[in-house]
């Protein structure tokens, strides 16, 4: 299978065959002006599997390559772990805290968001197929290596899974300025599934509208807000300290 880098795909043909074999592929570009029946039977493959497609100048192709044939694919750099087989896994009377990142797209906040969760000893990362920061190297880079040693979560269906979560009783907190001061009872449940937004979308309605409790980082300053990955450490930390209050 012929790539240009370790997580880069290059050619039609490599491409069908990391497909048949259920290889994890993030996304693929395809040629613009490209061969249009190939280009709608490949449009047609990855809608089955909610892989993203974009169609893009031969340029953006060239970098990768010259021998790209009209299509690049970006394969994971990373094995996710099942959501299923992760909340069969979970203990019962263990204390627990997922986190999960909502429309987080910037490569060094997610990195920096992993750091903390291994930091602070919670347990996984939960992320959407879409509309996330890719966990490439520079993640790996600005996670200190932390991004290697948590379970990583990533669903294709995100709100499914949120309910699948509160299926297996874990509470979730929304972290946004909408909501009460973090205090004792914001982490009285066992099992957490924590919500963080991007800076500049904020956390999704849905997410907003269904969350179990909306809690907010106290502040003093007369900047209102905090970089997503410095929220993260803060609230983690306060989940980390309920436990001893406990």
């Amino acid at each position: 299978m012929e790539k240009k880098r370790d997580n880069i795909i290059l050619g039609w043909h490599p491409l069908m065959e990391a497909l048949e074999s259920g290889t994890e592929i993030e996304k693929v570009w395809f040629l613009k002006d490209g061969d249009a029946k190939r280009g709608q039977t490949l449009k047609g493959l990855l809608q089955e599997k909610n892989i993203p497609l974009q169609f893009v100048p031969a340029v953006q192709l060239d970098k990768y390559g010259k021998t790209h044939q009209g299509v690049v694919a970006r394969i994971s750099a990373f094995e996710y772990t099942d959501e299923n087989e992760f909340l069969e896994s979970l203990e019962e009377d263990k204390p627990y805290a997922i986190l999960m990142a909502d429309r987080i797209t910037d490569v060094r906040n997610i990195g920096a968001i992993c750091r903390s969760i291994e930091c602070f000893g919670a347990h996984a990362l939960l992320i959407p197929d879409k509309e996330v920061a890719s966990l490439n190297e520079f993640a790996v880079k600005s996670s200190a290596g932390a991004l290697l040693k948590i379970p990583i979560i990533r669903s294709n269906n995100i709100k499914v899974t949120f309910q699948n979560f509160l299926a297996n009783d874990f509470s979730t907190v929304a972290c946004t300025e909408k909501g009460h001061d973090i205090d004792a009872d914001t982490f009285k449940y066992e099992r957490n599934l924590i919500i963080l937004g991007s800076e500049e979308k904020g956390i999704s309605p849905y997410f907003l509208q269904n969350a179990g409790a909306l809690a907010r980082i106290p502040l003093v300053g007369t900047t209102q807000s905090l970089n997503v990955s410095v929220a993260a450490g803060i609230i983690l930390h306060e989940w980390r300290k309920s436990l001893t209050d406990k």
